[in-house]
């Protein structure tokens, strides 16, 4: 025969996937998770911010309405505080000098009352944060 040469014809190759279960003590990566967390808010700095201007605490966590309600009421106690005792003290009028001190003491009751709440309003609003995640 002219020199045939026997071929062997392959056959063609079959690749087996098996599918694997995975083992119960395999640990598979958690997905990561990026928490931001940019509404706390500093109670301590609430409370000096309202120590030194009555008010500036609460627009420093936000609540504009009752920071601008005692950045406006505290000076307007004071003036009219001041002005009624010292008018009173030195015309001799006790009724506008008893007056006057009523003022004043409104005037020292809104500065207390704008720094402990300006404090637990911050330490309120960062126990709801953290509560979220």
């Amino acid at each position: 025969m002219y020199g045939a040469t026997a071929r062997s014809v392959s056959a063609p190759k079959q690749t087996v996937v098996s599918a694997r279960r995975a083992d119960p003590a395999t640990v598979l990566p958690r997905p990561q998770v990026i928490v931001v967390q940019g509404g706390i808010k500093s109670s301590g700095l609430a409370a000096v911010l309202s120590f030194f201007w009555c008010g500036l605490g609460h627009i420093y966590l936000g609540h504009f309405g009752t920071g601008l309600a005692l950045m406006i009421g505290y000076p307007v106690m004071l003036w009219f505080g001041f002005g009624m005792a010292l008018g009173g003290a030195l015309s001799g009028a006790g009724g506008a000098a008893g007056l006057g001190s009523i003022f004043l003491l409104i005037a020292l009751m809104m500065w207390i009352f704008g720094m402990v709440n300006a404090y637990r309003t911050a330490d309120r609003m960062n126990q709801q944060d953290l509560a979220r995640y």
